[in-house]
């Protein structure tokens, strides 16, 4: 009887050296739950119900999990606990509980369950909010599979987030994470682990990109690939002109605003060239596009109005490309050149004359003079006007009486200036004499 029994007990040995095991992840969602300063545990058969004796790993995002290995072909019971002792075990398992506890077949793979809700038979369902995350690729060659991220907040999944491709470099995406929460993340040039980035110190934890969840939706700022920082962006010189000959310029001069710096009214000034003509050279970021306007001085409402024929948001707009490039000229508050001058265009003024021009092409004005001799007492034939308009010279600008009520009259050509002048008579029998405060 002895030696059956020993035979029996080698026989279940061999057996038990032979068993074949299993890895198995278990992972609890506590993001609806304060985690006891131990931590979380879980107990089952596999362990003999310690309730201390197995911790789990906080993975972030408020999941917990461990990884087991188990007897292939096995059930077992189980549950998590809150904290390492009994009484802080989860209680509310009914419709998923065997005996009051958790269950698993164990089968012959290995196998990560999902992360269930801490004393639920269901997954936590957190109050989310968007959160947009952008990087800027234009100092890589972007992988054929794309630009993907991974982070806590969706299971460290290389290839399960891709993101969206903008233009000039620029990749997004907008997902919903667990409010206020805190999660790590990393950008993938492609779909796999490999080609992640490798995350600079000053701005990594564990290696890994972090970003503090609130309460409302909220965007990333922008950054370059394995970078803390802004890429830098290559620029190109772009001249832009502007003519201005059909405007009166402020005294301020010519500015240009847009896109491109801000949209600052006063701090782009532009170059009288002349003839009307001016001109700015700025380094723009290559490979984007613009929009911008003139300001006849150098405030909002000194602005152009631009035609609806060539206007985007009421705005012009530039291409840029990757080389140097001049906008082609266009007319202050036209879509084209300016047209030739013909005649005059001024016709602000109250007396321009429409057939008028002065030989450098700018408008004329008929200029009335008059002067009263009323109070006169001497003798004299005609008084006349001499001038810087004809270097004081007598005989060129002689007024007369028409109706002989002693107001003598005449006209002059003028160009747009500034002008002095004296009444005279007689080829300069005697003329004005002002004291300096006339």
């Amino acid at each position: 009887m002895k030696l059956f029994s020993t035979a029996v007990l080698v026989l279940l040995m061999a057996f038990m050296g032979n068993a074949q095991t299993v890895d198995v992840t278990f992972q609890v969602d506590m993001s609806e739950q304060t985690v006891d300063p131990a931590g979380v545990h879980i107990a089952g058969a596999f362990q003999g119900w310690q309730p201390n004796g197995t911790p789990l790993t906080d993975q972030g995002g408020g999941i917990w999990a461990v990884t087991l290995t188990v007897d292939e072909n096995t059930n077992y019971e189980y549950k998590f606990i809150n904290g390492n002792v009994w009484g802080q075990d989860e209680s509310n398992l009914s419709g998923c509980d065997q005996n009051g506890n958790r269950f698993i077949n164990i089968g012959t793979s290995n196998e990560t369950l999902d992360a269930v809700c801490f004393d639920s038979c269901t997954l936590c369902a957190p109050p989310t909010v968007d959160v947009t995350f952008q990087v800027d690729m234009s100092e890589e060659n972007v992988d054929a599979t794309g630009v993907h991220i991974a982070g806590s907040f969706q299971g460290w999944q290389a290839g399960e987030t891709p993101m969206t491709d903008l233009g000039n470099g620029i990749w997004e995406v907008t997902v919903a994470i667990p409010e206020n929460s805190n999660q790590e993340y990393k950008f993938i040039n492609g779909n796999a682990f490999g080609q992640d980035e490798s995350v600079p110190a000053a701005c990594a934890l564990n290696s890994n990109r972090q970003i503090i969840v609130g309460a409302t939706n909220q965007t990333e700022p922008l950054v370059c690939f394995a970078s803390c920082t802004v890429c830098t962006v290559p620029t190109v010189n772009v001249t832009f002109q502007v003519d201005m000959s059909n405007e009166t310029v402020d005294a301020a001069g010519v500015h240009i605003a847009g896109s491109f710096q801000g949209w600052q009214a006063g701090e782009t000034p532009m170059t009288d060239l002349g003839n009307g003509i001016w001109e700015v050279t700025l380094a723009i970021d290559e490979n984007t596009t613009h929009e911008y306007k003139f300001i006849n001085g150098n405030t909002f409402g000194q602005d152009e109005s631009v035609p609806s024929e060539c206007e985007v948001n009421l705005n012009r707009e530039v291409v840029v490309g990757d080389v140097d490039q001049t906008v082609p000229i266009v007319c202050f508050a036209q879509c084209d050149v300016c047209p030739p001058v013909e005649g005059c265009t001024d016709s602000s003024a109250t007396n321009y004359d429409p057939a008028a021009v002065s030989d450098d092409g700018s408008c004329t004005y008929i200029v009335t003079f008059q002067v009263d001799m009323s109070q006169y007492a001497g003798v004299f034939t005609a008084p006349e006007v001499i001038g810087t308009m004809n270097a004081f010279t007598y005989g060129s600008l002689v007024l007369s009486d028409d109706d002989f009520d002693n107001v003598f009259t005449g006209t002059a050509e003028l160009a747009n200036g500034q002008y002095e002048f004296l009444f005279a008579l007689d080829g300069g029998d005697a003329q004005e004499s002002f004291n300096g405060s006339e």
